[in-house]
């Protein structure tokens, strides 16, 4: 089985008799990880990065919109404009309500910021990479001009440059996109269990 398909095995194990009820909730955020799922086993890590983060704002959002009536069927509130019509709720407003609404372990907590910027990386990929070399050629020229004061051999300028390298983010690696997908069936398994328990 590979990693991507063990995940997604593990999260349905972990949710038990409650599935069908989180997930008349959490339905489409369901179906985004399962795409994300298949982005890594497919070893397609800006995917599986992005997709992480289209997951959870798909979950933050219709956790805070859809409950379970008191009558056993789902009450929808969606946040309407002033001459009401549904707004388009962005990340940062979802992402502080969902933190007010549902009580995340710490460590969940750094993963939902850390799967916001790999995904926002990616959705902005072009930009964000020219950014990253930029700031790349500036600091390559500090670290030049230090190492031309010195005799430095070619192993220390390499390590030199590779310290450079690890600071800034050019893309997504497999082990960043294992990470976020992790995270993601962690947060969602909260995400589940809390909904399928509200009145």
């Amino acid at each position: 089985m590979k990693i991507g398909e063990r995940i997604w095995s593990d999260f349905f194990e972990s949710l038990k008799d409650d599935e069908a009820r989180a997930y008349a909730i959490l339905g489409e955020a369901h179906h985004l990880f399962s795409q994300a799922v298949m982005s890594f086993d497919a070893g397609i890590s800006e995917g599986t990065a992005l997709l992480c983060r289209a997951t959870l704002e798909s979950a933050f959002y219709l956790y805070l919109t859809r409950k379970w009536s008191e009558n056993g069927v789902i009450a929808i509130d969606n946040p309407t404009t002033l001459d009401g019509e549904i707004r388009r709720v962005e990340y940062a407003e979802l992402s502080t309500a969902i933190k007010k609404s549902v009580k995340f372990p710490s460590d969940q907590l750094k993963a939902l910021d850390r799967i916001q910027t790999d995904g926002n990386f990616v959705a902005h990929f072009a930009s964000q990479r020219a950014k990253e070399l930029r700031k790349f050629s500036e600091q390559v020229a500090k670290v030049n001009e230090r190492l031309s004061q010195n005799s430095t051999s070619p192993e220390d300028r390499k390590k030199a440059y590779d310290r450079v390298v690890e600071k800034l983010k050019f893309w997504v690696s497999p082990k960043q996109a294992l990470e976020d997908l992790r995270d993601t069936s962690s947060i969602l398994l909260t995400l589940f269990n809390s909904a399928a328990k509200r009145p």
